[in-house]
Protein backbone atom coordinates (compact mmCIF):
# COMPACT_ATOMS: atom_id res chain seq x y z
CA UNK A 1 0.00 0.00 0.00
CA UNK A 2 1.59 3.32 -0.64
CA UNK A 3 2.43 5.40 2.36
CA UNK A 4 3.45 8.92 2.99
CA UNK A 5 7.02 9.71 2.46
CA UNK A 6 8.93 11.46 4.62
CA UNK A 7 11.76 12.89 2.90
CA UNK A 8 15.43 13.12 4.93
CA UNK A 9 17.26 16.17 4.86
CA UNK A 10 19.56 16.07 1.46
CA UNK A 11 22.75 15.19 1.91
CA UNK A 12 25.79 13.78 -0.52
CA UNK A 13 26.06 10.23 -1.62
CA UNK A 14 29.13 10.89 -4.06
CA UNK A 15 30.90 8.59 -2.12
CA UNK A 16 28.23 6.28 -1.75
CA UNK A 17 26.63 5.54 -5.28
CA UNK A 18 27.19 5.26 -8.39
CA UNK A 19 28.85 7.64 -10.71
CA UNK A 20 31.62 8.09 -8.44
CA UNK A 21 33.70 5.11 -9.20
CA UNK A 22 34.92 2.84 -6.35
CA UNK A 23 32.40 -0.75 -5.16
CA UNK A 24 30.55 -2.18 -8.08
CA UNK A 25 27.03 -1.18 -8.73
CA UNK A 26 24.19 -3.48 -6.98
CA UNK A 27 21.06 -1.79 -7.57
CA UNK A 28 20.02 -1.64 -10.96
CA UNK A 29 16.98 -1.27 -12.89
CA UNK A 30 14.67 0.40 -16.09
CA UNK A 31 12.34 2.10 -14.43
CA UNK A 32 9.30 4.03 -16.16
CA UNK A 33 9.63 7.70 -15.51
CA UNK A 34 8.98 10.95 -17.66
CA UNK A 35 12.59 12.59 -16.70
CA UNK A 36 16.30 12.04 -16.86
CA UNK A 37 16.83 12.10 -13.29
CA UNK A 38 16.42 9.75 -10.13
CA UNK A 39 15.75 10.66 -6.81
CA UNK A 40 17.09 8.17 -3.93
CA UNK A 41 16.06 8.55 -0.50
CA UNK A 42 18.18 5.82 1.38
CA UNK A 43 17.84 5.40 5.16
CA UNK A 44 19.81 3.60 7.72
CA UNK A 45 17.71 0.27 8.58
CA UNK A 46 19.66 -0.50 11.79
CA UNK A 47 19.30 2.46 13.71
CA UNK A 48 22.44 4.31 13.35
CA UNK A 49 20.39 7.29 11.71
CA UNK A 50 23.08 7.76 8.56
CA UNK A 51 20.29 8.94 5.98
CA UNK A 52 21.06 10.04 2.44
CA UNK A 53 19.19 11.59 -0.55
CA UNK A 54 21.06 12.52 -4.15
CA UNK A 55 20.00 12.05 -7.83
CA UNK A 56 21.32 9.01 -10.20
CA UNK A 57 20.89 9.75 -14.32
CA UNK A 58 18.75 8.01 -16.39
CA UNK A 59 19.16 6.85 -19.60
CA UNK A 60 16.04 5.63 -21.41
CA UNK A 61 14.75 4.66 -18.21
CA UNK A 62 17.99 2.84 -17.40
CA UNK A 63 20.16 3.67 -13.90
CA UNK A 64 22.67 1.82 -11.99
CA UNK A 65 24.30 2.75 -8.54
CA UNK A 66 26.12 1.39 -5.30
CA UNK A 67 24.44 0.73 -2.01
CA UNK A 68 26.37 0.52 0.32
CA UNK A 69 27.18 -3.14 1.63
CA UNK A 70 28.03 -2.57 5.02
CA UNK A 71 24.49 -2.35 6.59
CA UNK A 72 20.75 -2.82 5.87
CA UNK A 73 18.57 0.10 4.15
CA UNK A 74 15.26 1.00 3.71
CA UNK A 75 15.30 2.78 0.27
CA UNK A 76 13.08 5.10 -2.35
CA UNK A 77 13.30 5.71 -5.56
CA UNK A 78 11.36 9.00 -6.93
CA UNK A 79 10.59 11.18 -10.22
CA UNK A 80 12.17 14.03 -9.92
CA UNK A 81 9.58 16.86 -10.36
CA UNK A 82 9.93 20.08 -12.33
CA UNK A 83 11.70 22.80 -10.69
CA UNK A 84 8.88 24.71 -8.33
CA UNK A 85 6.55 21.31 -9.10
CA UNK A 86 5.71 18.40 -6.57
CA UNK A 87 6.79 15.14 -6.42
CA UNK A 88 3.72 13.00 -7.53
CA UNK A 89 5.84 9.41 -8.73
CA UNK A 90 7.60 7.45 -6.14
CA UNK A 91 7.71 3.71 -5.12
CA UNK A 92 7.49 2.15 -1.67
CA UNK A 93 10.48 2.07 0.13
CA UNK A 94 12.04 -1.30 -0.16
CA UNK A 95 14.51 -3.30 1.59
CA UNK A 96 18.69 -3.81 0.64
CA UNK A 97 20.39 -6.09 2.66
CA UNK A 98 24.20 -6.66 2.71
CA UNK A 99 25.21 -8.59 0.09
CA UNK A 100 22.23 -7.78 -2.25
CA UNK A 101 22.50 -7.40 -5.81
CA UNK A 102 19.13 -5.90 -6.92
CA UNK A 103 17.15 -5.02 -9.81
CA UNK A 104 14.20 -2.89 -10.15
CA UNK A 105 11.11 -2.63 -13.29
CA UNK A 106 8.26 -1.16 -14.22
CA UNK A 107 6.32 2.05 -12.64
CA UNK A 108 7.71 3.71 -9.24
CA UNK A 109 4.30 3.42 -7.74
CA UNK A 110 4.08 -0.59 -8.76
CA UNK A 111 7.88 -1.48 -9.00
CA UNK A 112 9.03 -5.38 -9.11
CA UNK A 113 11.67 -6.14 -7.25
CA UNK A 114 14.26 -8.86 -7.99
CA UNK A 115 17.54 -11.12 -8.04
CA UNK A 116 17.59 -11.17 -3.78
CA UNK A 117 16.94 -13.67 -1.50
CA UNK A 118 14.17 -11.73 0.18
CA UNK A 119 12.14 -9.99 -2.51
CA UNK A 120 12.27 -13.19 -4.94
CA UNK A 121 10.95 -14.84 -1.76
CA UNK A 122 8.35 -12.53 -1.70
CA UNK A 123 7.67 -12.40 -5.35
CA UNK A 124 6.91 -16.61 -5.24
CA UNK A 125 4.46 -16.06 -1.61
CA UNK A 126 1.02 -16.04 -3.59
CA UNK A 127 -1.35 -15.43 -0.80
CA UNK A 128 0.39 -12.63 -0.01
CA UNK A 129 0.44 -10.89 -3.10
CA UNK A 130 -3.51 -11.26 -3.60
CA UNK A 131 -3.87 -10.24 -0.08
CA UNK A 132 -1.42 -6.87 -0.51
CA UNK A 133 -3.61 -6.56 -4.22
CA UNK A 134 -6.67 -6.08 -2.22
CA UNK A 135 -5.42 -4.26 -0.33
CA UNK A 136 -3.63 -1.78 -2.61
CA UNK A 137 -7.11 -1.86 -4.43
CA UNK A 138 -9.10 -0.71 -1.43
CA UNK A 139 -6.80 1.98 -0.97
CA UNK A 140 -7.49 3.38 -4.32
CA UNK A 141 -10.79 3.46 -3.68
CA UNK A 142 -10.58 5.15 -0.73
CA UNK A 143 -8.18 8.05 -2.29
CA UNK A 144 -10.69 8.61 -5.01
CA UNK A 145 -13.74 9.32 -2.16
CA UNK A 146 -12.23 10.73 0.90
CA UNK A 147 -12.89 14.07 -0.12
CA UNK A 148 -15.84 13.80 -1.12
CA UNK A 149 -17.91 11.42 0.46
CA UNK A 150 -16.88 10.42 3.89
CA UNK A 151 -19.53 8.14 4.13
CA UNK A 152 -18.32 5.68 1.83
CA UNK A 153 -14.89 6.47 2.77
CA UNK A 154 -15.58 5.26 6.18
CA UNK A 155 -17.15 2.24 4.63
CA UNK A 156 -13.69 1.39 2.75
CA UNK A 157 -12.05 1.89 5.71
CA UNK A 158 -13.50 -0.27 7.50
CA UNK A 159 -12.69 -2.70 4.61
CA UNK A 160 -9.21 -1.73 4.42
CA UNK A 161 -8.91 -2.48 8.38
CA UNK A 162 -9.85 -5.87 7.68
CA UNK A 163 -7.86 -6.47 4.44
CA UNK A 164 -4.64 -5.66 7.04
CA UNK A 165 -5.78 -8.05 9.47
CA UNK A 166 -5.94 -10.71 6.77
CA UNK A 167 -2.67 -9.62 6.00
CA UNK A 168 -1.46 -9.80 9.94
CA UNK A 169 -2.75 -13.20 10.02
CA UNK A 170 -0.59 -14.49 7.27
CA UNK A 171 2.92 -13.25 8.09
CA UNK A 172 2.12 -14.25 11.84
CA UNK A 173 1.22 -17.79 10.30
CA UNK A 174 4.10 -17.70 7.81
CA UNK A 175 6.47 -16.90 10.71
CA UNK A 176 5.40 -19.75 12.71
CA UNK A 177 5.44 -22.46 10.02
CA UNK A 178 8.96 -20.94 8.61
CA UNK A 179 10.99 -19.75 11.06
CA UNK A 180 14.30 -20.66 9.25
CA UNK A 181 12.95 -18.44 6.29
CA UNK A 182 14.69 -14.76 5.44
CA UNK A 183 11.06 -13.70 4.60
CA UNK A 184 9.93 -14.88 8.16
CA UNK A 185 12.42 -12.02 9.50
CA UNK A 186 10.97 -9.66 7.03
CA UNK A 187 7.57 -10.23 7.79
CA UNK A 188 8.41 -10.13 12.12
CA UNK A 189 9.60 -6.45 11.05
CA UNK A 190 6.08 -5.80 9.57
CA UNK A 191 3.63 -7.33 12.21
CA UNK A 192 1.88 -5.21 14.78
CA UNK A 193 4.32 -4.87 18.04
CA UNK A 194 2.20 -7.89 20.39
CA UNK A 195 2.41 -10.66 17.80
CA UNK A 196 6.04 -9.17 16.06
CA UNK A 197 7.28 -9.95 19.57
CA UNK A 198 5.77 -13.24 19.76
CA UNK A 199 7.31 -14.82 16.66
CA UNK A 200 10.71 -12.86 16.86
CA UNK A 201 10.85 -15.73 19.88
CA UNK A 202 10.30 -18.90 17.18
CA UNK A 203 13.06 -17.41 14.31
CA UNK A 204 15.92 -19.64 14.24
CA UNK A 205 19.22 -18.51 14.97
CA UNK A 206 20.08 -18.39 11.40
CA UNK A 207 17.57 -15.52 10.86
CA UNK A 208 17.72 -13.71 13.87
CA UNK A 209 21.46 -13.71 13.67
CA UNK A 210 21.74 -12.96 9.68
CA UNK A 211 21.84 -10.49 7.75
CA UNK A 212 18.62 -9.14 8.62
CA UNK A 213 19.87 -9.07 12.49
CA UNK A 214 20.20 -5.54 12.73
CA UNK A 215 16.87 -4.75 10.97
CA UNK A 216 15.11 -7.46 13.64
CA UNK A 217 16.94 -6.00 16.71
CA UNK A 218 16.11 -2.56 15.88
CA UNK A 219 12.55 -3.87 15.23
CA UNK A 220 12.00 -5.66 18.47
CA UNK A 221 13.48 -3.28 20.55
CA UNK A 222 11.07 -0.42 19.25
CA UNK A 223 8.06 -3.60 19.18
CA UNK A 224 8.74 -4.16 23.07
CA UNK A 225 8.86 0.13 23.87
CA UNK A 226 5.65 0.24 22.22
CA UNK A 227 3.83 -2.45 24.10
CA UNK A 228 5.57 -0.79 26.93
CA UNK A 229 4.36 3.06 26.30
CA UNK A 230 0.88 1.25 25.88
CA UNK A 231 1.40 -0.18 29.06
CA UNK A 232 1.74 2.89 30.50
CA UNK A 233 -0.50 4.63 29.11
CA UNK A 234 -3.17 2.67 30.42
CA UNK A 235 -2.32 3.34 33.49
CA UNK A 236 -3.15 7.12 32.97
CA UNK A 237 -6.56 7.27 34.96
CA UNK A 238 -7.96 9.07 37.29
CA UNK A 239 -6.45 7.94 40.57
CA UNK A 240 -3.19 7.07 39.17
CA UNK A 241 0.42 8.54 40.58
CA UNK A 242 2.09 9.76 38.09
CA UNK A 243 6.04 9.07 37.77
CA UNK A 244 8.39 11.82 39.15
CA UNK A 245 11.08 13.71 36.69
CA UNK A 246 14.10 16.43 36.92
CA UNK A 247 13.91 18.53 33.59
CA UNK A 248 15.84 21.41 33.48
CA UNK A 249 13.88 24.89 33.30
CA UNK A 250 14.22 27.83 30.85
CA UNK A 251 16.88 29.67 33.89
CA UNK A 252 18.71 26.18 34.00
CA UNK A 253 16.92 25.06 37.26
CA UNK A 254 16.29 21.51 37.61
CA UNK A 255 12.27 21.02 38.60
CA UNK A 256 10.38 17.87 39.97
CA UNK A 257 6.87 17.21 40.82
CA UNK A 258 7.25 18.53 44.35
CA UNK A 259 7.81 22.03 42.15
CA UNK A 260 3.75 21.83 41.64
CA UNK A 261 2.55 20.11 44.79
CA UNK A 262 -0.78 21.63 46.00
CA UNK A 263 -2.28 23.20 42.76
CA UNK A 264 -3.33 21.31 40.09
CA UNK A 265 -0.96 20.47 37.07
CA UNK A 266 -1.14 20.31 33.84
CA UNK A 267 1.57 18.42 31.60
CA UNK A 268 1.78 18.69 28.23
CA UNK A 269 4.13 17.06 25.96
CA UNK A 270 4.72 18.95 22.79
CA UNK A 271 7.11 20.45 20.33
CA UNK A 272 7.67 22.91 18.30
CA UNK A 273 7.69 20.66 15.26
CA UNK A 274 3.95 19.62 16.25
CA UNK A 275 1.51 21.27 14.23
CA UNK A 276 -1.46 20.09 16.10
CA UNK A 277 0.67 21.40 19.58
CA UNK A 278 1.13 24.75 17.95
CA UNK A 279 -2.61 24.82 16.90
CA UNK A 280 -3.77 24.10 20.79
CA UNK A 281 -1.81 27.10 21.86
CA UNK A 282 -4.32 30.08 22.22
CA UNK A 283 -6.97 27.49 24.01
CA UNK A 284 -4.27 26.79 26.24
CA UNK A 285 -3.62 30.65 26.98
CA UNK A 286 -6.76 31.19 27.48
CA UNK A 287 -7.42 28.42 30.00
CA UNK A 288 -4.33 29.31 31.82
CA UNK A 289 -5.30 32.52 31.60
CA UNK A 290 -9.12 31.97 33.73
CA UNK A 291 -7.36 29.10 36.09
CA UNK A 292 -3.61 29.76 36.90
CA UNK A 293 -4.54 30.75 40.26
CA UNK A 294 -5.32 27.17 40.77
CA UNK A 295 -3.49 25.36 37.66
CA UNK A 296 0.00 25.34 36.54
CA UNK A 297 0.71 24.36 33.15
CA UNK A 298 4.29 22.46 32.76
CA UNK A 299 4.96 22.16 29.21
CA UNK A 300 7.40 19.45 28.25
CA UNK A 301 9.13 19.70 25.19
CA UNK A 302 10.51 16.70 23.33
CA UNK A 303 12.36 15.96 20.10
CA UNK A 304 13.76 19.73 19.94
CA UNK A 305 17.10 21.11 20.26
CA UNK A 306 17.52 23.24 23.26
CA UNK A 307 18.03 26.14 20.78
CA UNK A 308 14.96 25.47 18.85
CA UNK A 309 12.88 24.93 22.41
CA UNK A 310 13.87 28.48 23.68
CA UNK A 311 12.88 29.87 19.97
CA UNK A 312 9.47 28.11 20.23
CA UNK A 313 8.99 29.58 23.61
CA UNK A 314 9.65 33.23 22.72
CA UNK A 315 7.57 32.60 19.47
CA UNK A 316 4.77 31.74 20.78
CA UNK A 317 5.40 33.57 23.98
CA UNK A 318 4.28 30.48 26.56
CA UNK A 319 3.61 32.39 29.71
CA UNK A 320 3.85 28.90 32.07
CA UNK A 321 6.61 26.50 33.10
CA UNK A 322 8.48 25.54 30.04
CA UNK A 323 11.01 22.23 31.04
CA UNK A 324 13.09 20.47 28.43
CA UNK A 325 13.22 17.06 27.54
CA UNK A 326 14.71 16.69 23.83
CA UNK A 327 15.14 13.38 22.20
CA UNK A 328 15.20 11.49 25.49
CA UNK A 329 12.43 8.63 25.80
CA UNK A 330 12.69 7.80 29.67
CA UNK A 331 9.62 10.19 30.44
CA UNK A 332 7.74 9.80 27.72
CA UNK A 333 8.23 6.12 28.00
CA UNK A 334 7.19 6.47 31.51
CA UNK A 335 4.11 8.56 30.61
CA UNK A 336 2.92 6.39 28.11
CA UNK A 337 2.99 9.32 25.63
CA UNK A 338 1.74 7.86 22.52
CA UNK A 339 1.29 10.90 20.26
CA UNK A 340 1.63 14.54 20.35
CA UNK A 341 0.62 16.90 21.77
CA UNK A 342 -0.68 14.32 25.01
CA UNK A 343 -1.61 15.98 28.11
CA UNK A 344 -1.99 14.73 31.27
CA UNK A 345 -4.24 16.62 33.89
CA UNK A 346 -3.20 15.87 37.50
CA UNK A 347 -4.27 17.17 41.20
CA UNK A 348 -2.19 18.82 43.88
CA UNK A 349 -1.07 15.23 45.08
CA UNK A 350 0.73 14.60 41.81
CA UNK A 351 -2.72 12.06 40.97
CA UNK A 352 -4.14 11.57 37.58
CA UNK A 353 -7.50 13.32 37.23
CA UNK A 354 -7.97 12.70 32.89
CA UNK A 355 -4.76 12.14 30.38
CA UNK A 356 -6.19 13.95 26.96
CA UNK A 357 -4.13 12.47 23.67
CA UNK A 358 -4.25 14.73 20.76
CA UNK A 359 -5.67 18.44 21.27
CA UNK A 360 -9.06 17.15 22.63
CA UNK A 361 -11.67 19.87 23.35
CA UNK A 362 -12.86 17.64 26.46
CA UNK A 363 -10.03 18.65 28.49
CA UNK A 364 -11.05 22.31 28.34
CA UNK A 365 -14.66 21.21 29.65
CA UNK A 366 -13.16 19.63 32.13
CA UNK A 367 -11.28 22.62 33.62
CA UNK A 368 -14.11 24.34 33.62
CA UNK A 369 -15.92 21.37 35.75
CA UNK A 370 -13.22 21.28 38.02
CA UNK A 371 -12.58 25.22 38.72
CA UNK A 372 -15.89 26.96 37.82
Amino acid sequence: MKTRIILPAAAGLCALLAGCGGPKNNLSGKVDIGTDTLLVYVWDAEGAGTDYADTIAVTDGLFSMTVPDTAAFYITLAEKPAPGGRMTSYSDRFLFLPGDAMYVEGPLDELKISGTELYDALEGTAEYKRLDAALDSLYGEWRAVYNEDKEKADSIRALMDEADKAIDTFMYEYVKANPDNLLSGFFTTRLPEKESVEVWELLSDNVRNGKMKGVLDVSIERSRQMLVIEENWNKMKPGYEVPDFRLKNLDGEYMTLDSFKGKYALIDFWGTWCGWCIKGIPDMKAAYGKYKDRLEIVGIDCRDSEEKWREGVEKYELPWTNLYNGDSDEITVAYGVQGYPCKILIDPESKVVEAFLGEDPALYKKLDELFR
